[in-house]
């Protein structure tokens, strides 16, 4: 519905907008100060803001979005952090502006972007900045001098202008982006020496860090290596050096870029010089290929973006890329979906190389990670590995309770205990303990009171102790509980002498009332906690799976597998099997063994953050094994390569983690519907298509073929193989003639016969089911009990399945081409943050190279470009 300009509703939104920006931002708090044309503003810990009193406008550049004046409110008073958010609160936010007494803005013409001008002096030497790059920074001087002879960093004199009006220089390091033609058209200083209190160093480490004046979209650095075929973006300059300085033995044809934060404008800037770089350009009707880049620039939606697909489509699969290799911390994340929803067109062509995380890091950044492979600062500990250490202490130490800040090699921990006294009805003192389970590690001796003594920290859960009672509380089920990282938390304040750490006795009683367990009231002895028997736990699931007992529940599993010799449960796991193509055998066991009626399932991250779907209140977590692979290390903490620059792996161990089951959230469903029956004109289409995969021709006959060269015979189908011909039978249903083709396609997809033909024909059976059932078509699952089977090769025969499977889907799924096609197997943050092992990297390529190796649309042209079949490799 549209307003006009009498409407009361059209008058609050006018007097909201006329409201003087710099002036609300200081009524709540933000404190402000001026840089050049701008300000920048500091706000509940959060330094990245940026305010034009001139166009009234501002910029969040810690979360990538930014608006006027009502989005300003909505994010200080509504805590938005997102232009929905914003948009979500936008009513709420112009009542408040209309209200309040505040100057009014003036609005002034927009001055015209200037020119960039490198006028900054610079030294004849680079040798503080060597200095500082190498002590401080772990960059090698074979890294630095690779910098220098590409000229895009040197040293030099920077002007800092006092608020008395008084100035004076620093010695800085500039670096520098340049256009194809070798013109400077950005770039970015950063300080040498800590100057925390003068204007524009207001960094965390106190060093001036600000882009060049006009460069727009182009400060920071930019440096290409070979004929470029992708870019890749990061977010600061010396993660850019200490990211080529990681991979430079594998980097290759590439373009990498970082511009201070998230500028889009600059990853296609690079990616334009990229096209026109290529020797697939024919680019003779210009003058020199800058004036080609700035064609595709100017623009961008209907020029630049065209001439790149037709780029992707004539070139070779690896050309194109979008790596993006940012800090792996939330803003870093979020960057990249913005990324992803502002080119959904692309998304084939964007990756992701993030420094590793470890258990309860919130934040890495490339040169972090350089400084830790030197040696130079000590990599976290993850949780597990304090809980070892914390384990180790208490055998030689009793388990009193010491304040948190009284030893200073136990204050880091993800847990705390709030000791509180009270007095009963009778007027005797008992005490209260508190344990909290915290969001995150916690180092407590870095921790700040606020000015009543107290401290405020990010609960997961609680467990209360009074006298002879106990009471749970996890942050899902809260009416208090908020949501960061994705997860639950509560936000509590707790005076800093009450706390101490607790002993192990306490944790794992939290812990066992976080999984539904119960705890003994007066445990004997150590033992007696320690080692529970083994006649206790190996038979029950729920004990294995909350100790994380990897061994115990492989023998469960291992017990487990002999039912599924029965019709009964073996059909079950193909049904569950359907639509979890990526999950193991075991694992699909494992599942089940939990929820009989369990169908797909995915961790938090993924449901909330891809899937875009909320955890049911209350759900209980299901738990699957996953594979912990640890790289091998040479002696100064570098990581080995092997012939084909992949990691090596020293060692794989396993954990078990936390998924949810679809039934668990909320949502239209998202799988297909499966039907006995489906239409002739639709089974008609699928045939036509899923046959187009044969590598035999398709032939119909009303009388059965002599078959040649297999053993395994099906009931509408033969093979002659000389011919390379296959021969169905006419006259069957939709139905029948679906699996006729689908196991002969299954048949030519497993040319190994390694087992009995009665094995062999029930795996291409078991097969046929899993892919008809994904498209939707139920049919009779084969039986099993007719075939005699040990458990090892059971356990083969189900994981050949899944194989084949998964492989044949993600080819049929081509094939067919449906209208809406969801990525559902990308990989989720904590899939990004593991590393993956050999045989799932060579799986990824794979799929990349098949995904990308589709046949190539030469009716396709890009500026200048001649048709050209991509090469193989």
């Amino acid at each position: 519905m549209k307003y006009d300009n009498n409407s009361q509703r059209q008058k609050l939104t006018d007097v909201a907008n006329s409201k003087a920006i710099l002036e609300v931002a200081q009524s709540f708090g933000m404190e402000l100060e001026k840089e050049g044309k701008e300000f920048s503003g500091k706000w509940q810990g959060h330094e990245s803001f940026k305010l034009n009193g001139q166009t009234n406008q501002f910029y969040w550049n810690g979360k990538g979005f930014g608006g006027g004046v009502i989005d300003l409110v909505s994010v200080l008073k509504y805590g938005a952090t997102s232009h929905e958010e914003a948009k979500k609160y936008a009513k709420r936010s112009i009542v408040s502006l209309a209200k309040m007494e505040i100057g009014t803005f003036e609005p002034i013409d927009n001055p015209k972007k200037q020119p960039f001008h490198f006028f900054y002096d610079e030294d004849d030497n680079f040798d503080l900045g060597r200095v500082f790059l190498k002590e401080k920074r772990g960059l090698s001087d074979e890294t630095i001098d690779f910098f220098l002879e590409k000229g895009v960093i040197s040293q030099g004199k920077y002007r800092t202008e006092l608020e008395n009006g008084e100035y004076f220089y620093e010695t800085v390091i500039f670096f520098k982006t340049f256009d194809l033609e070798g013109k400077i058209i950005g770039g970015s200083v950063h300080g040498l020496e800590p100057h925390p209190e003068i204007p524009g160093h207001k960094h965390k480490s106190g060093i001036l860090k600000k882009a060049l004046l006009n460069s727009g979209s182009y400060s920071g650095l930019k440096v290409t290596i070979g004929t470029p075929k992708s870019v890749i973006p990061l977010e600061a300059p010396i993660d850019l050096m200490s990211y080529y300085e990681l991979h430079k033995g594998t980097l290759k044809d590439v373009v990498l870029v970082a511009n201070d934060g998230y500028k889009p404008d600059a990853y296609w800037r690079a990616m334009a010089e990229t096209i026109v770089s290529s020797p697939l350009v024919n680019n003779e009707k210009y003058h020199h290929k800058e004036a080609l880049v700035q064609r595709l620039i100017d623009s961008p939606d209907d020029f630049l973006r065209k001439n790149y697909h037709s780029f992707i489509t004539l070139s070779e699969p690896q050309a194109g890329r979008f790596i993006f290799a940012f800090d792996n911390d939330k803003a870093g994340h979020e960057f990249i979906e913005k990324f992803k929803n502002s080119y959904p067109d692309v998304l084939k062509k964007i990756e992701t190389d993030l420094p590793p995380l470890v258990e309860g890091q919130e934040k890495a950044d490339w040169n972090d990670e350089l400084k830790m492979q030197k040696n130079m600062i000590p990599r976290p500990k993850s949780q597990s590995e304090i809980e070892k250490i914390e384990d180790i202490v208490s055998k030689y130490s009793p388990p009193k309770a010491a304040p948190i800040h009284a030893n200073p090699t136990s204050a880091t921990s993800k847990f705390v205990k709030q000791t509180i006294s009270r007095i009963n009805s009778k007027g005797k003192p008992y005490t209260i303990s508190k344990i909290y389970e915290l969001l995150n590690l916690t180092d407590f001796s870095k921790l700040e009171t606020d000015r009543a003594g107290r401290l405020s920290l990010e609960a997961v859960s609680i467990l209360t102790l009074e006298q002879k009672k106990s009471k749970f509380e996890e942050a899902k089920n809260s009416d208090d509980k908020t949501i960061k990282n994705s997860r639950f938390i509560l936000s509590i304040n707790v005076p800093s002498e009450q706390l101490s750490r607790p002993t192990l006795e306490e944790i794992r009683k939290l812990r066992q009332a976080k999984n539904g367990g119960k705890f003994p009231k007066n445990p004997k002895t150590p033992d007696a906690r320690i080692s529970p028997k083994v006649s206790d736990t190996v038979n029950d699931l729920s004990t294995l799976l909350q100790k994380r007992e990897i061994n115990k529940l492989h023998h469960y599993l291992s017990d487990d597998l002999k039912k599924y010799q029965e019709d009964k449960h073996f059909h079950q796991l193909l049904k569950v099997m359907t639509f979890m193509p990526e999950q193991t055998e075991k694992n699909i066991r494992l599942l089940i063994a939990q929820n009989p009626n369990v169908s797909q399932v995915a961790d938090f991250t993924t449901w909330s953050d891809i899937k875009k779907r909320k955890i049911k209140a209350k759900s209980k977590a299901l738990k699957i094994i996953l594979p912990n692979p640890q790289l091998e290390r040479d002696e100064s903490g570098k990581v080995i390569l092997n012939d084909k620059g992949e990691p090596k792996i020293e060692k794989v161990t396993e954990s078990v983690v936390s998924v949810f089951d679809e039934s668990q959230t909320v949502g239209p469903s998202l799988k297909p519907s499966i039907v006995d029956e489906i239409p002739r004109e639709r089974a008609l289409e699928i045939f036509q298509n899923l046959a187009l995969l044969s590598t035999h021709s398709i032939r119909f006959t009303e009388k059965p073929v002599l078959q040649e060269g297999r053993e395994i015979s099906f009931e509408h189908s033969w093979l002659k193989s000389s011919q390379k011909e296959i021969y169905i039978q006419k006259g069957l249903t939709p139905k029948e003639a679906l699996k006729a083709l689908v196991q002969e396609l299954v048949y030519q997809n497993n040319p190994e016969i390694s087992e009995t033909p009665e094995i062999e024909k029930l795996k291409i059976e078991a097969t046929t089911y899993l892919l008809l059932r994904r498209q939707g078509l139920e049919t009779p699952p084969p039986s099993i009990k007719e075939v005699s089977l040990s458990q090892e090769h059971l356990s083969s025969l189900l994981n050949r399945i899944q194989e084949i499977s998964k492989t044949l889907g993600q080819n049929f799924d081509k094939q067919l081409k449906p209208k809406v096609v969801k990525n559902y197997e990308q990989m989720t943050p904590i899939d990004k943050n593991r590393k993956l092992t050999l045989k799932e990297k060579m799986d990824a390529a794979k799929n990349k190279e098949a995904e990308l190796g589709e046949a190539v649309d030469t009716s396709k042209k890009a500026l200048g470009v001649e048709p050209h079949q991509a090469p193989q490799i």
